[in-house]
């Protein structure tokens, strides 16, 4: 499964973007975003926010936790659906999202 850095490329990469210009639209330095793209550094919940906000098709449970599709009209009316309304609600899916990277991360460890 992809984490959160890759999913974030792949929105840019399937909207044939180049980095600059995706973050022109979503009002985010293009400086941080390779960072986060290559995997050493963590996205802030702002920029979750600024992507969803920006392309409303882009379904934010998949690109918070990877379930499901990546756009909302892919998504099927019986799935489970995690409702963020709040900055609060997107810092607590963030936690959890981490607590479950990590242990993805350290369950690759002792294979």
């Amino acid at each position: 499964m992809q984490n959160i850095n890759e999913r974030i490329a792949m929105i840019r990469k399937r909207k044939q973007l180049k980095q600059k210009e995706f973050c022109e639209i979503i009002g985010f330095p293009a400086s941080s975003l390779s960072e986060i793209e290559n995997g050493k550094r963590c996205p802030p919940v702002e920029l979750v926010v600024s992507i969803t906000s920006a392309f409303h098709e882009i379904n934010s449970d998949w690109l918070l936790t990877g379930e499901g599709s990546m756009y909302k009209n892919e998504v099927k009316e019986n799935s489970s659906s995690y409702q963020v309304k709040s900055i609060h609600d997107l810092e607590v899916l963030f936690d959890r999202v981490d607590m479950l990277e990590q242990q993805i991360s350290e369950l690759k460890k002792q294979a």
